[in-house]
This record gives C-alpha cells, structure tokens and sequence, in this order.
C-alpha cells in the first residue's frame, strides 16, 4: 500500500505540470499564431493560469493521499503552519517545473524562440508566487464542485482577454534612451565618426552573439536635411533620414524603416515568430555634441515603440538592450576619434 502510495506521488509530480503545460502551450499557440497578441493575456493572466492549474491538481493529490492511507487527521495536519508552507512550496514548485514544461513545449513545436522565453520568464516566475496561492486555495475548497467551477471561469477568462485585446489597442506610449559619452579629440571629428564609421571589429556581448540585433557600421548618403544614414545590424538595416543637419553639434533622423530586433533562438533553422515585425519600432534619434576644452561630449537619444504589453516591464528589457546597442555605437567612436587625434 505504501509502494502505491509512493508511486501515485512521483506520478503527481510530474502529471500537474505537464496538465498545465499543455493547456499553456496550446494558449500561447492560440495567441502568437492565431491572433498575433502579446499582451496581458499571454504574459501575466496565462503564467498565473497555468501555475494556478498545476498547483491545484498537486494540493488535491496531497489531499487525497493523506485520506487513501488512512490518515483520519490529514486535513487537520494542513492546517498546521509546517504542513502549509511545505504543501505551498511543494505546488509553487510544480507551478515553477510547469512553466519550463510550457517553456519546452513552446520550443519544440515552433511557437516561439528561446529569447523571448528567457526575457518573459522573470516576470512569469514571479506571477508564479501568487498563481500558486490561488491553486492551493482552490484546492482546500470544502466544496469541490465551486472550486472546479472558478478553475474553469480562469482558464476561460484567457480568450475573453484576449479578445478584448485584439479589439481595443491602446497607443503604445513612445520611450526614450539618452546615453552620454567623454571623448578625447576635437568635435569635427567626432562629427565625421558619426555620420559614418567602418565596421565595428570588437567582439560583440553575449547577448549580441545570441541574437539581440548588434550594430555593425553607419555610411551616409549626402551631406544636409534630406540625406539618408544606413545604420546596418547584424539583423539588416535600419534607413534614417536627415531631419536636422547644425554641423557639428546636432545630428537628428527619422527611421523609415527598421529590420527585426532579433534573430531568435530555435532548434529549427528560420522561425519567424510574429513579435519579429512591427511590434518594436525604432520611431527617430539624434547626436547632440559640446566641446569644452578639447573634449567633446557625445550624447545620443533614440526613440523607441513596442507593442507589447505590459509596458512596465517590456520597456525595461527594451531600455537595457537600447543601451547596450548606444554603447557599442559611442564607444566604437570613441576609439576611432581618440586614435586619430594621437595620429
């Protein structure tokens, strides 16, 4: 009786998550593929669904064993302050375990890359904590029936979200990243460095190595407002036409056109999920230089746009990448203006 015991356990162990992880994949096929929404659907109500389905079906089973061995006061052992925090961590981990399953089924079937995983995964994680909670809770039901009821009222609230989505788009608000820099050499120089260097030889991060978009080098097509700026990344080519030309202290683009963001990681050889094209827009971006005693100060602003919800957290990994991409640009120009000022 204890062999079956044990084997029922190490089968709920694995059996909540890969439940959850199947309804999750299917979610997120239906989101990215059908309706092309990224939103709060797919990033914050399906983690919370998903762990909140694992973590109940793994409560439940802690339930009912306490009852098939014998065990008279196994509901009144759940009520003690060990047994809880033990059962909430043990159904947290099943919540965490179904999220990587999710994660895995994601992969294997093409939905989306391993990039985009790993920058949503912070936030699902956390969503985790309380998604746990909820299962648990739902699971200590006195009345089954009710709790089964509210899980699928949850897992159904999913496309009704969804769809509230697709049919109202909000105008996603427009964010800026300025990065400043010292430079060592006179502003004509850094001015002709700016509207066009050669390429960019030092080794790139790892997360330009692991497929973030990485600029490469900028050439110029004419001298005034008007003219075009190539700006080329190792995803393609971003067209920048002139607005503002104040030689040497004010450089300022549009961007007509910008290529994907990233390529993504996969095991299969050109996935092209649907976030690769127009849902991050490089909207315009400038160079301002000043020049106090032989040292100019380069600072470079771009403007971006995502539509990606939610904004509070997508604009945070956007900012970081954005300044990691300023930073290769104005320290490649720095390099070159200093060593030619020494020359």
């Amino acid at each position: 009786m204890h062999t079956d015991s044990s084997n029922e356990e190490q089968s709920s162990i694995i059996k909540a998550p890969a439940i959850a992880a199947v309804f999750g994949a299917s979610a997120a096929f239906g989101a990215t593929k059908l309706s092309e929404e990224y939103g709060l659907a797919l990033f914050c109500l399906l983690p919370f669904i998903i762990t909140t389905l694992a973590a109940f079906i793994r409560a439940r089973k802690h339930e009912f064993v306490g009852v098939r061995e014998g065990r008279s006061d196994s509901r009144e052992h759940l009520q003690t302050i060990k047994q809880r925090k033990s059962i909430f961590w043990d159904c947290y981990k099943s919540g965490f375990l179904s999220l990587f399953m999710t994660g895995a089924l994601i992969l294997v079937f093409a939905i989306d890359g391993l990039l985009c995983l790993i920058m949503a995964a912070p936030l699902a994680f956390v969503i985790a904590i309380p998604g746990a909670m909820v299962g648990l809770r739902l699971a200590r039901f006195q009345h089954q029936r009710n709790a089964t009821k509210a899980l699928m009222l949850l897992m159904a609230s999913f496309p009704l979200l969804m769809a509230a989505e697709y049919r109202v788009k909000p105008e996603a608000p427009i964010h800026s990243i300025t990065t400043t820099i010292k430079v060592n050499a006179p502003i004509h120089k850094v001015w002709k460095l700016i509207n066009a260097y050669p390429v960019i030889t030092a080794e790139p991060e790892w997360f330009f190595r692991c497929g973030i978009g990485c600029p490469m080098a900028v050439r110029l097509e004419g001298q005034d407002v008007g003219s075009t700026r190539y700006c080329d990344f190792t995803t393609g080519t971003f067209v920048e036409p002139i607005t503002h030309w104040e030689e040497p202290t004010l450089l300022a683009f549009d961007v007509s056109h910008s290529p994907p963001p990233m390529k993504e990681l996969s095991i299969y050889s050109d996935l092209q999920p649907a976030h690769l094209n127009g849902y991050w827009e490089n909207k315009r971006g400038q160079f301002k230089l000043s020049e106090k005693d032989g040292v100019t100060t380069i600072e470079g602003t771009s403007w971006y746009q995502h539509h990606i919800a939610p904004d509070f957290y997508w604009h945070q990994v956007s900012d970081a990448i954005v300044r990691r991409i300023h930073l290769r640009v104005v320290t490649h120009i720095k390099e070159l203006a200093e060593a030619q000022t020494k020359e």
